[in-house]
């Protein structure tokens, strides 16, 4: 007679079944089993970590790390356990703690490809780019066909401005793995750097293909469609993020900006407010314990601070509302950077300036200063101070013009580049070497009003020793002013020194892109917020030739008749 009663199965046995039910998928049922394992055997090597990979499916990296460390007690010669613990540490933000895993795994296993990939990810989120595409090197070098490896040296390449090289990665990742969202998406990121807008938009729609509710995907899919001019098809793209994600605060401040591209002020200027929620934008609303104005109550006998929010063009070009909240009968404080004070001394409805950064006095509400347009409810007709509202200091003025001696020739204020690190500045400023095709040779005396020169300028600037430099002796914007005050023309790309020019009532010419600022709108030559501004904007083909001679032929026609 056989006894039929099942054998109890061996440890190695159940540790196939928990293998084979977390390869299933059935997390539950493999952590029941290797807890039946570690309950028998609490120093079994595999079932800690196993255990741990478990608690790494489960979205459980703080368990994870815990189950890795117990294994590694029991067994400190396990590759995989560090590896896998390094995966743990990096999902908890510890790249330093995940990479030292990474280096012990390695020195047991030099091939371990994924490995190498996987320090990669550690070392870039150390901020070590050129080490962790080397990283990524060394496992393409060991496995041609791992497509994550080529996916993210694309993003460290993408990450260091190798756009080109990143793009390649990229593209050898999907050959690699066609079905993967988001190396569509990185590779679109990559081709609308590079203004590549229709090898870009392909991109997004293959994406969205693969993961229809990919939100980012179509807020970015838009922005290249804003590129292209095709703007009511933005909108839609930036609709349809909306009503997948509808707190998607990139996609509703992208939706304003293009509005008021349009001319929408209207929907523009609320859509506006979400700037403070958006990523791509890095602004915080400063915390105030008094209510945020944006157009009620009454300003009657109250106190208002006002704080410039973003950049020293945005602070010139909204100043001018300061003189309406005056005349509401408010008492106005104005917070700016330091280097903006001296200038604004002489710009109407401001009782008190502040440095940002300093004591505050008392105040009853405080508004952001590029939310004044909301508040005031401003349509096109309704714009405040287009002809002038900023004075530059008249001895500066006189001091400026003994520096600049006699004038025999019309004088011409030059800027073609900022400093800013500004996602977008490559598509509104350009090399110096350009932008002097602009300037005939003969007949002008030309004066730079941008303080830094880049590096890269340095060479071609120094050869038109017909353009004036004052670099350190302009200390802060009193300075331009009264520089730019002695100017016949000012011409400039898309920076600061227009807004400063306009808001003084000076003549420019500004340089933009085929699709601009918003605040430069479409389809017109000149500007419902300057009134002395003249618009040069680049074809669809986003290239300057044909802009830079257009305004070296208008320059000849104005002052050489």
């Amino acid at each position: 007679m056989t006894d039929d009663t099942p054998q109890p199965l061996s440890l190695s046995d159940m540790v196939g079944h928990g293998i084979a039910s977390l390869q299933g998928g059935d997390l539950a049922q493999a952590q029941l089993i290797f807890d039946a394992v570690l309950t028998v055997a609490p120093e079994h090597f595999d079932a800690l970590h196993l255990r741990g990979i478990v608690a790494v499916n489960s979205k459980d990296p703080i368990q994870a790390v815990q189950w890795f460390l117990k294994a590694l007690e029991i067994n400190p010669n396990s590759a995989q356990a560090h590896a896998n613990c390094g995966v743990a540490l990096y999902e908890l933000e510890r790249y330093g703690e995940a990479l030292a895993h990474y280096d012990t795994a390695l020195a047991l296993k030099p091939d371990f490809f994924q490995a190498h990939s996987n320090r990669g990810n550690a070392l870039r989120q150390l901020n070590q780019i050129p080490a962790a595409i080397n990283s990524y090197n060394k496992a393409i070098a060991l496995n041609h066909q791992y497509a994550p490896a080529f996916y993210n040296r694309g993003v460290a390449l993408q990450e260091a401005g190798q756009l080109l090289e990143a793009i390649g990665s990229y593209c050898q990742a999907l050959a690699l793995a066609p079905s993967d969202a988001q190396t569509h998406f990185n590779l679109g990121d990559a081709y609308h750097a590079c203004m590549q807008l229709e090898a870009a938009l392909s991109c997004y729609d293959k994406c969205i293909v693969l993961a229809p509710d990919y939100a980012d995907a179509h807020n970015n899919r838009a922005l290249v469609l804003r590129d292209l001019g095709r703007l009511d098809e933005a909108l839609n793209s930036f609709s349809r993020a909306i009503a997948i994600a509808p707190m998607h605060a990139d996609a509703h401040l992208n939706m304003g900006l293009t509005l008021l591209l349009k001319g929408d002020f209207k929907t523009g200027w609320e859509l506006y407010e979400w700037r403070w929620k958006a990523k791509g934008t890095n602004l915080q609303i400063p915390y105030f314990e008094k209510t945020m104005w944006l157009g009620a109550p009454s300003l009657f006998n109250k106190t208002i601070l006002i704080h410039a929010e973003q950049g020293l063009g945005d602070a010139l070009q909204f100043c001018r509302y300061l003189r309406l909240l005056k005349n509401r009968g408010a008492r106005v404080l104005l917070a700016v950077h330091h280097t903006l004070q001296p200038l604004l001394q002489s710009l109407d409805g401001v009782d008190v300036f502040i440095t940002k950064g300093d004591a505050l006095p008392p105040f009853d509400y405080h508004c952001p200063l590029l939310s004044l347009p909301l508040a005031m409810q401003t349509d096109m007709q309704s714009i405040p101070g287009p002809q002038s509202y900023l004075r530059a200091d008249a001895n500066k003025v006189r001091d400026w013009a003994e520096r600049l001696g006699n004038k025999t020739k019309p004088r011409i204020g030059v800027v073609w580049s900022s400093t800013s690190k500004f996602k977008g500045d490559a598509q509104r400023s350009m090399a110096f070497s350009q932008f002097q095709q602009a300037l005939p040779i003969a007949g002008f005396q030309y004066v730079c009003l941008q303080k830094e020169i880049k590096d890269s300028d340095r060479g071609s600037f120094a050869e038109r020793n017909d353009i004036m430099f004052f670099g350190d002796q302009m200390h802060d914007f009193s300075d331009t002013a009264a520089l730019a005050e002695n100017m016949d023309l000012i011409i400039s790309t898309c920076t600061s020194v227009p807004h400063l020019s306009g808001a003084m009532g000076k003549s420019t010419w500004i340089l933009l892109g085929h699709i601009p600022d918003w605040r430069w709108m479409l389809h017109r030559d000149d500007s419902p917020w300057y009134s002395r501004m003249k618009l040069y904007r680049q074809g669809a083909d986003w290239q300057w030739d044909a802009v830079l001679r257009r305004v070296h032929q208008d320059l000849i026609a104005l002052f050489c008749k």
